[in-house]
């Protein structure tokens, strides 16, 4: 198993591996942010939809039933090594999806996006958690008793009618808007969407590319990238995200520069400092690195020639 996964990771190693060994830039320590206390009881709608107390109940629906799978071994006619086996195996579960959620909400979240962003990724374990345990319990020879057995199905069910309301509002979601995303957008990510896929954005990023030479490297930061033809030039694509590595930085001047500047996915200065101050050590010092390449961005326009401007996207030959 072991070759196996080497053989499989080995494109990967030999492909990142220059990046992860090579130069690195310094990162600005991430200044002092608040904190985001959450409340594993709280019925506060998250951005995500439902509330924290959904999922809390979640998790304590898998240790019931991973009680109950130990109540159920334990009872005249369960001593069998399969009930053994599935007993266990819905407690392994539960111990895991339950670690593993809490260690993403209490000790990476403050690290990376802050608690309730870590609670949005906790919750693929807490349904692994609880996917398994409650049918193991109930399957198990053995009766469990009455009372246990009920509070088990009356929980599970529970539950499950807790997330209804979100699961009606995500279908109505996707029948008129096509999408099923758990969060909703900005009030015009609708009509912004449609069109950074239109033929007319490719058109205007397309526009713009002509005026550079074929051949000619080019710095391209714009919200679609996809429409770049990375085979009439090279390109350098700026991914905001991605600046917060420690190997980012700036390639060696290249003489064009295409920024866009403005529009619905840009990052604002303010918004920019509104995250610097937020939850999350990594989302504060990606929004530094943002900012600090906006500056850089910002210098090379200042320095060069307008060869173009759209007023969203721009053009610069830096001299």
């Amino acid at each position: 198993m072991a070759l196996a996964a080497a053989i499989l990771l080995a494109p990967w190693i030999a492909l990142h591996a220059p990046v992860y060994l090579g130069p690195r830039s310094a990162l600005p320590p991430a200044p002092p942010g608040w904190d985001d206390p959450l409340h594993l009881a709280s019925t506060a709608q998250l951005f995500y939809g439902t509330t924290a107390a959904h999922y809390t109940a979640l998790g304590a629906i898998s240790l019931l039933a991973a009680v109950a799978a130990l109540v159920a071994l334990r009872q005249p006619g369960a001593s069998g090594l399969s009930s053994a086996r599935r007993a266990g195996g819905a407690v392994a579960a539960v111990a895991a999806g339950v670690t593993a959620a809490l260690v993403l909400v209490f000790v990476t979240g403050p690290l990376h996006s802050g608690r309730e962003v870590g609670l949005r990724y906790a919750i693929p374990f807490l349904l692994g958690a609880a996917a398994p345990a409650i049918p193991l319990a109930l399957g198990l020879p053995g009766p469990l008793p009455r009372a246990t057995a009920a509070l088990l199905v009356a929980g599970a069910l529970g539950v499950a009618c807790s997330f209804l309301p979100v699961a009606v509002q995500r279908a109505g979601q996707a029948v008129a808007h096509g999408t099923l995303l758990a969060y909703r957008g900005a009030p015009g990510y609708g009509p912004y969407t449609r069109d950074a896929l239109s033929d007319a954005a490719r058109a205007r990023v397309r526009r713009l590319q002509e005026l550079v030479p074929p051949g000619e490297p080019l710095l391209a930061w714009v919200n679609f990238p996809y429409h770049v033809d990375l085979r009439r030039n090279p390109v350098d694509l700026v991914e905001p995200t991605a600046l917060g590595s420690p190997w980012a930085r700036l390639p060696s001047a290249p003489r064009y520069v295409l920024w866009q500047y403005r529009g619905l996915a840009f990052r604002s200065p303010e918004y920019l400092d509104s995250v610097a101050r937020g939850p999350g050590a990594h989302e504060r010092r990606t929004a530094r690195r943002i900012a600090a390449f906006t500056g850089a961005f910002e210098l090379a326009v200042a320095e060069g020639a307008v060869l173009a401007d759209d007023e969203e996207i721009r053009l610069v030959r830096r001299r």
